[in-house]
């Protein structure tokens, strides 16, 4: 793992850690009904006024049926082992079990209104795939969480599964299963495989174990943190996440004090926006403990993380199958009918974690509830915490941002002088909001130095479905010194108004050392025949950024590689499966337009392949050593 992308991670951990921290003591209070879990809020003045605490309480008899008319004079609660007065219990319900379907959902907008109907349920998945062992365990979870989907979720919830290295940009919660489902299916755990599957993997992960393990956590918990930070900003009336994963808090290079930020990051938010985690570890070891929820915060150990972040926000940690139906039947059944306690704390606001002890004084009660809460900052805190995270007014961050209109392709290309080329192509993305008046057109690319000196700016049109004679409109070049550039984009509509923008930051490669250097792999698509024989024939064309295509169509891979110490390097290209197995070795062109031996094309027909997930593996091979690129590609009928 680099140490700018170790940076990065951290930086990302406490950025959210502390946006959590410090947004749950100055948010307004919101309805109760859209709290289902531990949340702490405070009033807005400058002298600090006590918080008004509410923590959700699940009550039921010993036959798991709840208890319907409880008053706050029938509780009792504990906030740090002292006695506080509860001021309310409301008691929240489904009105009913609607089975009618929905409407469905098409649009942010269409989203953001399901989520807030008072009887409609959002619930999150997320498929931890780096930290579940492949074979059995991978079994267990398409199954368990396919029965949940197909028995426990009702017409009118919402759902949304996110498998590890989706992109976080595309989280929608639907009511439609189909997806959900599809993604699933697609689970299959890799803990233990460090093999690299992706370019992102292979230049971000490192080499070691330790260093593949140390990135794959932060992934998981980044995108996870994502994910819950996306149900928050819905402000669902009612919702649970649940996360799938076998453990993958571990000791190792910095310890347990590079974990906890990141996990107290995550249970803030939850408890913020008042959502329960449930974590599902689907391992069936009968010499192993049972994982329980009544973990105290202060016994935080790596190898109970997980049960304290469940405990504190109100959910349960489930461990083997046997236990998972029961469970989820159980979180389905309490996100449809729980009490809203409050009150205020004698404690000042002090940003620690208080643990709670809530009883009820009915016979045969049980009352389950978070472990604690996280309480709000002081207001004297948030101010000093405000002015000490702000950004200087002489030195303003530079703030990059994706367009969900356009999908981009970035590369580079080494010229015959040894300077390096970047090479720049888009597409319109495949989904886009329906509420867009007219589809990209045009983007106007602006390339700078950090200092903000010019190097490039030029229109480029989206990527031709047929090669073009002459000059590619559909593709810029130019030249790039070595560094970091900026990438700035305006994203324009026929008539010639903006539509997005958009903001990156590349890192132009510098080949160091002796071993061969692969650069970003171009793929050609072809939709016909006669598209092939152009492309072959050397026609300038524009490197696709889609990595899904059909059957019926026909791709040039070009592989621009690079040998340091001037070898002559051997590149072979071929297309492995799901798991990484090769299948076949794709034929090399031996055409004029291919000799160029720094930058050698492959023929790849798509039509004896069957749909699903694949891999274009390159190697080179030299007297001065090895590399690979592994570039994932989806292939439908």
């Amino acid at each position: 793992m680099t140490g700018t992308w170790a940076r990065w991670l951290a930086g990302a951990a406490v950025g959210v850690a502390l946006a959590a921290l410090v947004g749950s003591g100055a948010s307004a209070q919101r309805p109760a009904a859209t709290q289902p879990a531990a949340s702490a809020e405070s009033t807005a003045a400058s002298d600090a006024p006590p918080v008004s605490i509410r923590i959700n309480a699940i009550v039921t008899d010993r036959r798991g049926r709840p208890l319907l008319d409880l008053k706050p004079s029938d509780f009792e609660l504990q906030d740090n082992g002292v006695d506080q007065k509860i001021e309310s219990a409301e008691f929240r319900a489904v009105a009913s079990a609607d089975t009618s379907a929905g409407s469905p959902i098409q649009s942010a907008e269409d989203e953001q209104r399901a989520a807030r109907e008072p009887d409609t349920r959002l619930f999150a998945i997320y498929l931890d795939e780096f930290h579940v062992a492949d074979g059995l365990d991978s079994a267990r979870v398409r199954d368990e969480v396919t029965r949940f989907i197909d028995t426990e979720l009702r017409p009118r919830d919402l759902l949304f599964v996110l498998k590890t290295l989706d992109p976080v940009t595309a989280i929608r919660f639907v009511r439609d299963r189909e997806a959900a489902r599809a993604t699933v299916q697609r689970f299959a755990g890799r803990k233990g495989d460090f093999a690299p599957r992706t370019p992102f993997e292979e230049q971000f992960f490192g080499r070691t174990p330790e260093a593949v393990e140390s990135a794959r956590g932060q992934v998981v918990i980044t995108a996870v943190r994502e994910l819950a930070m996306r149900m928050g900003e819905l402000e669902p009336t009612r919702a649970a996440l649940l996360v799938v994963t076998e453990d993958f808090a571990r000791d190792g290079a910095g310890g347990r004090q590079r974990r906890l930020p990141d996990w107290q990051g995550l249970s803030r938010i939850a408890g913020h926006f008042g959502f329960p985690i449930y974590t599902f570890d689907p391992r069936d070891r009968e010499s192993d403990p049972q994982p329980t929820t009544a973990q105290p915060a202060s016994t935080d150990r790596p190898q109970t993380l997980l049960q304290s972040l469940a405990a504190q926000t109100g959910g349960e940690a489930i461990r083997g199958t046997t236990a998972f139906a029961s469970t989820l039947t159980r979180m389905s059944r309490d996100l449809d009918s729980y009490y809203v306690l409050t009150y205020q704390p004698s404690q000042a606001t002090d940003g620690r974690f208080h643990p709670i002890q809530v009883r009820s004084k009915r016979k045969d009660a049980q009352v389950r509830v978070p472990t604690g809460y996280w309480s709000p900052l002081s207001s004297e805190w948030r101010a000093f915490l405000a002015k000490a995270t702000a950004p200087s007014p002489s030195k303003p961050p530079r703030m990059l941002k994706r367009s969900p209109l356009i999908d981009t392709w970035i590369g580079f290309e080494r010229a015959s002088d040894g300077r390096m080329r970047l090479v720049f192509t888009w597409d319109s993305a495949s989904v886009t909001s329906s509420a867009r008046r007219l589809p990209p057109h045009t983007v106007v690319l602006k390339a700078t130095r950090p200092d903000d000196t010019p190097i490039a700016e030029s229109e480029v049109e989206a990527v031709r479905a047929a090669p073009e004679v002459g000059e590619p409109r559909d593709r810029l070049t130019f030249e790039v010194p070595p560094g970091r550039i900026q990438l700035d984009m305006t994203i324009l509509a026929v008539d010639g108004s903006t539509l997005d923008t958009a903001a990156r930051d590349i890192d132009v490669p510098t080949p160091r050392g002796t071993t061969p250097l692969i650069l970003p792999v171009q793929i050609v698509r072809a939709r016909t025949a006669r598209d092939f024989r152009v492309i072959v024939g050397g026609a300038v064309t524009a490197p696709s950024p889609a990595r899904e295509f059909s059957r019926t169509e026909r791709l040039l891979i070009r592989a621009p590689v690079y040998d340091p110490a001037g070898a002559a390097v051997t590149v072979t290209s071929a297309i492995v499966n799901a798991k990484g197995q090769r299948i076949r070795e794709i034929a090399r062109l031996e055409s004029a337009a291919a000799a160029d031996s720094s930058q050698p094309e492959f023929d790849l027909p798509l039509a004896w392949l069957a749909p699903g997930d694949y891999g274009i593996e390159i190697s080179v091979v030299g007297g001065s050593g090895s590399a690979r690129q592994l570039v994932p590609i989806r292939i439908t009928g």
